[in-house]
């Protein structure tokens, strides 16, 4: 028996109404609708959602997506995010004046 691709798995479990518990990073940043540049921009700033490692596979459970969302629709949450994204601007900065 062939062995099937990832594609085609996921595509027969949802044809089959299986529950989906989890994504990879490629499916929550296609979900939430952002690219996966910003997901790992996230991730640095310390704001992604909490992420399963399996061996080398990272999942991102049912639970944790909902829970980012929650968090990440709070105001602070979002200029927490700001901050980051302002100090990260300014190192820059410093770093192109000091070379």
């Amino acid at each position: 028996m062939a062995s099937k691709t990832k594609a085609a798995n996921a595509a027969a479990a949802i044809a089959n109404n299986i529950p989906r518990t989890s994504f990879t990073i490629l499916e929550f940043c296609a979900m939430e609708n952002i690219s996966e540049s910003f997901y790992r921009l996230l991730r640095e700033a310390g704001l992604g959602p909490k992420e399963i490692r399996l061996g080398r596979a990272v999942r991102i459970t049912v639970e944790a997506a909902a829970e980012w969302r929650k968090m990440f629709s709070q105001q602070s949450t979002q200029d927490a995010f700001n901050k980051f994204l302002q100090e990260r601007k300014e190192q820059r900065s410093r770093r192109k004046q000091g070379s």
